[in-house]
């Protein structure tokens, strides 16, 4: 009687061949990731003929494009919480509110004004339920429009926001030391 061979029997007869097969399947595989990239460029998700795409590349190329940037930072040390480190961290937040400042530089030669307006907790339904003054809608709309009329470019409207500015030029640690107070934990 003829015995015929059960797949785990087969298995194992051929192991070597099997693990070899195996590798050299993975091996294969795997070598083709050195052409793997990651492309934060949304363009490759549209042909050159959309039309949407081509509105939008009009509109950046009139106006402005919008650009992003990221600090990251990692010290040398490995303590993110020394006092150098939170040193640095507060002269390059500082030095960060300047930014907005550049796209009205980009922007000057085409006469297009850039505004930047700054408010507190507005009377909102999302508002409702903290006890904290509040600035009414109008008040922020028309303080926005009665500004942009005066031609102030850096706008802040109801006295949070004044305040806000005040104190952060003024001593950004003891502002620091204010906002800690309203930390839950």
């Amino acid at each position: 009687m003829q015995r015929k061979y059960g797949y785990g029997e087969w298995v194992i007869r051929f192991r070597w061949g099997i693990i070899l097969a195996t590798l050299l399947v993975v091996a294969a595989a795997a070598s083709g990731a050195r052409f793997l990239d990651f492309s934060s460029d949304y363009r490759v998700f549209f042909s050159k003929e959309n039309p949407q795409l081509q509105a939008f590349d009009a509109l950046q190329n009139t106006y402005t494009k919008n650009d992003n940037v990221m600090i990251a930072l990692a010290p040398n040390n490995g303590q993110v919480f020394t006092r150098e480190n939170l040193a640095a961290v507060e002269e390059l937040t500082k030095q960060s509110w300047q930014i907005p400042y550049s796209i009205r530089v980009e922007l000057a030669a085409q006469e297009t004004q850039v505004f930047g307006v700054f408010f507190g907790p507005i009377e909102t339904d999302m508002a409702k339920g903290f006890d904290m003054g509040k600035s009414s809608p109008d008040l922020i709309a028309d303080g926005t429009l009665s500004a942009i009329e005066q031609g102030v470019e850096d706008i802040f409207i109801d006295p949070m926001a004044v305040q806000f500015r005040q104190d952060y030029f003024a001593d950004p640690k003891a502002l620091e030391a204010q906002l800690s107070t309203f930390h839950p934990g």
